[in-house]
């Protein structure tokens, strides 16, 4: 499973960020920063915000790990579009279909 401190390290890198660069730009310390990216620690709605902001995800992927976002997925499908009843292998194909979706709009 991907963690969120996996996700924040690995965005931090990718963006060619220091954890000194991050600390500054979100407002907390360092340490703080580093407690985040090794999972000891969570950060504030209001950090993860910024973070999310900062790294151009939306804070549903930093906040949740792939199961946890299936369920918020078919949450989402089913109460605010009806859809109820999908087979694994629809689900599957939405999903991937979301996925092309983004690579296009990315």
């Amino acid at each position: 499973m991907i963690t969120m401190g996996m996700k924040l390290k690995s965005l931090r890198k990718q963006n060619g960020y220091r954890q000194s660069d991050i600390s500054d730009i979100i407002g907390c310390e360092r340490q703080a920063l580093s407690q985040y990216e090794n999972d000891k620690n969570k950060p504030s709605k209001e950090k993860l915000n910024k973070l999310a902001e900062l790294y151009n995800v939306d804070i549903n992927y930093l906040k949740y790990d792939e199961q946890n976002l299936g369920a918020l997925l078919e949450y989402r499908l089913v109460n605010e579009m009806g859809i109820r009843n999908l087979t694994e292998e629809e689900k599957n194909e939405i999903a991937d279909k979301m996925i092309e979706i983004y690579k296009i709009i990315k």
